[in-house]
């Protein structure tokens, strides 16, 4: 499957490719990607994802950002037997730095709500929520992180359709209270094409 977006906002014009491969029988796909912002920067990523149990997924891949630098993508995806999905993903850059990033993502009776935590091998970790429901056709997400020195980020975004695409009106609040509101119209073009 291919599929190419184009998101269109004040800030320039986005585009994103998009191609999948899965193969149902033996449980194993590969996938690509490259983004374009409206600067003319471009990130790709590929990678291959393995079926490893009902529900469940192993995913490695490499991120390579406008520079040209790297990021190796280790990711399990794996359903548990309450309903909820625990992420486990490990980012490992040039250098040999690692990142690792766990998450529980549970569903709600209107979204669904994460909790996580990460980690760095250069010392620093912290604690991440979020959670996301939809009321009314809009859809709207709360998410805080806290580092190691107990500092918190505060993000809310809010996301409505408009007969054009999408309106997003996000708010950031620092540790120190400060809050950077900001609201963003998107008008999203997808074309896929399926071999």
């Amino acid at each position: 499957m291919n599929r190419s977006t184009t998101v269109q906002s004040e800030r320039g014009t986005a585009q994103r490719n998009v191609q999948r491969n899965w193969d149902r029988s033996s449980g194993k796909g590969t996938y690509s990607s490259e983004t374009t912002g409206p600067g003319g920067k471009t990130v790709t990523r590929q990678g291959a994802v393995e079926k490893t149990g009902e529900g469940s997924y192993h995913q490695t891949g490499t991120i390579t950002g406008p520079q040209g630098h790297t990021t190796d993508v280790d990711r399990t995806s794996t359903r548990n037997d309450d309903g909820s999905r625990t992420v486990n993903t490990t980012y490992t850059n040039e250098k040999g730095e690692t990142k690792t990033v766990d998450k529980t993502i549970t569903k709600t009776e209107d979204g669904r709500s994460m909790t996580g935590s990460y980690q760095t091998s250069t010392g620093q970790s912290g604690i991440i929520e979020s959670e996301t429901t939809v009321e009314d056709g809009k859809i709207k997400t709360t998410g805080s992180v806290t580092n190691q020195d107990g500092k918190t980020w505060n993000r809310t975004a809010e996301t409505s359709k408009t007969d054009t695409g999408l309106h997003r009106d996000i708010a950031v609040t620092n540790p120190d209270g400060k809050t950077r509101d900001r609201s963003v119209d998107i008008q999203v073009t997808t074309k896929t094409v399926t071999p």
